[in-house]
């Protein structure tokens, strides 16, 4: 995934990011985001920067959502970029 794919997924993704409040977005200033890339926090506390993200990692971000949050759009997004990573690598 380009930066460009990454900075419009992210900002979709999380744009109700108050919403859950074990996943969030770090530093919620757009032009340090585009600049350094959005950063997640998991539920247990691990950040993680998008471009670095491991599969795991984001399987366990979804299967959280999934377990304690209503289906919202960032789970759908999170599907949505699972379901193409999967596809990518059969």
């Amino acid at each position: 995934m380009s930066e460009a794919e990454w900075v419009d997924y992210a900002s979709e993704c999380f744009q109700q990011a108050e919403d859950l409040r074990n996943i969030s977005i770090l530093n919620k200033d757009w032009e340090h985001l585009k600049n350094n890339g959005f950063i997640w926090r998991d539920f247990q506390g691990n950040v993680y920067k998008p471009k670095t993200i491991k599969d795991k990692h984001l399987k366990n971000i979804l299967n959280h959502c999934k377990t304690h949050y209503r289906p919202v759009e960032q789970i759908k997004a999170l599907q949505e970029l699972w379901n193409k990573r999967m596809g990518a690598k059969k």
